[in-house]
């Protein structure tokens, strides 16, 4: 794979290029000197009321299939169809499929560093703005993706979306615990270093939506 120039991309660039151009036209751009790779994405950091807040839909659901395509403009892209989905804000249907910039057609590509990829059989919490409009459609970039996994009891856990501890969803449960928004049980940690579970990121959730 032929690597080109680097391209940094802020959130607010992302907003400012949104309001001008077409989705077609950014990926024409966003191949503007360079073969096949985006170096890296850099995304303003979020805090959990602005994931909540600022995101268009918010639910769960297993990757069904990661298709990519071509589009006219030259660009590859990635539609992630989910299934099995639990809706805990906005409108989405079963099948609801997002569109992100990068994949491989025929041994050619394109990647985006620093965004986590969509793995078909694996399970997510996301938080999506402007799918269709811009290139990683997720409030705060990779900060609004996040793997559910199971762990040893059959409990549904949550990471971020490299798979790893989310200081997000520990922090947001340790606040909306300490509020009283959520009750203690059965949503305690029975170890400081368990990650979240899914039951408890979501209550945390709804309670920030008044639900």
């Amino acid at each position: 794979m032929h690597k080109g120039t680097g391209v940094l991309v802020s959130e607010e660039s992302m907003r400012q290029i949104k309001s001008k151009l077409s989705w077609g036209l950014f990926c024409a751009l966003a191949l503007y000197g360079l073969t096949a790779s985006v170096h890296a994405a850099s995304f303003l950091p979020k805090n959990f009321d602005e994931l909540v807040g600022e995101a268009e839909q918010i639910f769960v659901g297993v990757v069904v299939s990661a298709q990519p395509r071509q589009q006219p403009a030259g660009a590859i892209v990635t539609d992630v169809s989910f299934g099995g989905i639990e809706l805990l804000k906005g409108t989405v249907a079963e099948g609801y499929v997002l569109t992100v910039l990068g994949g491989e057609i025929g041994g050619q590509g394109m990647e985006i560093a620093g965004v986590p990829k969509f793995q078909p059989g694996a399970r997510y919490l996301v938080f999506v703005t402007g799918n269709g409009q811009v290139f990683y459609p997720f409030v705060g970039g990779d900060q609004g993706v996040f793997q559910v996994r199971d762990d040893v009891t059959g409990t549904a856990r949550v990471y971020n979306g490299f798979g790893g501890p989310s200081a997000i969803a520990a922090n947001a449960q340790a606040a909306a615990l300490q509020s009283g928004q959520i009750s203690k049980a059965p949503f305690a940690q029975p170890q400081p270093a368990d990650p979240v579970s899914l039951d408890a990121f979501k209550a945390v959730i709804r309670s920030r939506l008044g639900r």
